[in-house]
């Protein structure tokens, strides 16, 4: 599993998750506990909109891409 955190007055736009491995990732807010998709090393990007922190759990997929 990687954690990230974000920090922000307001954020509308996309971020990088770096530092993934092989395989996919399943992609959830920490705080809230919503699913924020799948990501994977070469597709890592993701687009956000939150205000003052963000929190991301990226726990593997189960899949050996």
């Amino acid at each position: 599993e990687m954690h990230y955190a974000f920090y922000a007055k307001d954020w509308n736009g996309p971020i990088d998750l770096r530092g993934l491995g092989q395989g996919s990732y399943r992609l959830t807010d920490s705080f809230t506990g919503a699913s924020l998709g799948t990501v994977s090393a070469a597709d890592n990007r993701i687009e956000a909109k939150f205000k003052r922190f963000l929190m991301i759990e990226a726990a593997p997929a189960g899949d050996a891409a």
